[in-house]
């Protein structure tokens, strides 16, 4: 059996080489893998995933040949950065769901979550007044969540049909939080579709792109992830998944993700 390589032995390698000279980049080493793989994070950082036996060797040629698609996608990467939106969670700010705007409203109440509430053409969404003026995003954060459960399970009954035959059971749909680097992810061992609440300030063929993608995970598709066979069977039953995966991209980046900013201090102006 091979004796695993340290990683500084790998890192001093790529240093040495000097390809990855003008980028930041990190070292992974990943026993169960069976060849490298390189990930571009959102900001062009840059990750190589290594089975520990492979050859410093093989790691330095293998990113020379990719060293071209490398600098093209952190390039890409660094341009689709995220720019979020900044939120203060004060009383008539605006937030979207599913394209529709909800303004924010104070109401005497101990419910924990937010509850939205008819006004026009759009919504109130209210708060509590307690939780508003501690400018405490987390009812708002729930509401996305509850009220976007609600929506994809319900969207989920006109695409299930679509792909019933390739299903060995109906998988669950939720909405949670995900972090800041996924829209949605399929749960093989629980067989459940998760999807991220902040996905529901986008409009909705945007959201449901994202629900169609986790719900052909579910069928479990021989090969990668998004290989041959994922892609056959999204195309399928969403052929322009192409141009809303890019709409997603350009669009995502820009949404709200749970902080809160402070605002800032008015200075009193001197008179006379």
């Amino acid at each position: 059996m091979t004796n695993p390589t340290p990683k500084h032995i790998y890192e001093a390698a790529i240093h040495t080489s000097g390809h990855l000279a003008a980028h930041n980049w990190s070292v992974s080493l990943r026993p169960r893998r069976r060849s490298i793989g390189i990930t571009i994070e959102p900001g062009g950082h840059i990750v190589i995933a290594i089975p520990p036996t492979a050859p410093a060797e093989r790691l330095t040629d293998f990113i020379g040949k990719k060293i071209h698609w490398i600098d093209s996608h952190v390039d890409t990467s660094r341009s689709n950065a995220a720019n979020p939106r900044e939120v203060f969670m004060k009383p008539s700010e605006g937030f979207s769901f599913l394209g529709r705007g909800h303004l924010l409203r104070p109401v005497d109440a101990e419910h924990v979550t937010a509850e939205r509430q008819p006004c026009y053409t759009s919504w109130y969404l209210n708060v509590p007044r307690a939780k508003l003026a501690a400018h405490d995003p987390a009812p708002v954060i729930e509401w996305y969540k509850t009220e976007g459960t609600r929506w994809a399970q319900a969207q989920a009954t006109h695409w299930l049909p679509l792909l019933r035959h390739r299903l060995s059971a109906t998988p669950s749909v939720r909405v949670t939080d995900l972090g800041k680097r996924r829209w949605g992810v399929y749960r093989t061992k629980r067989h459940a579709v998760e999807l991220h609440w902040t996905l529901f300030q986008l409009p909705p063929d945007l959201v449901e792109s994202v629900l169609v993608h986790e719900l052909v995970h579910a069928t479990r598709p021989a090969g990668t992830a998004h290989g041959v066979e994922w892609q056959r069977r999204m195309s399928a039953v969403m052929p322009q998944w192409r141009r809303t995966q890019k709409l997603l991209n350009e669009e995502g980046r820009k949404v709200w993700t749970g902080e809160v900013k402070s605002e800032p201090a008015t200075v009193p102006t001197r008179t006379g």
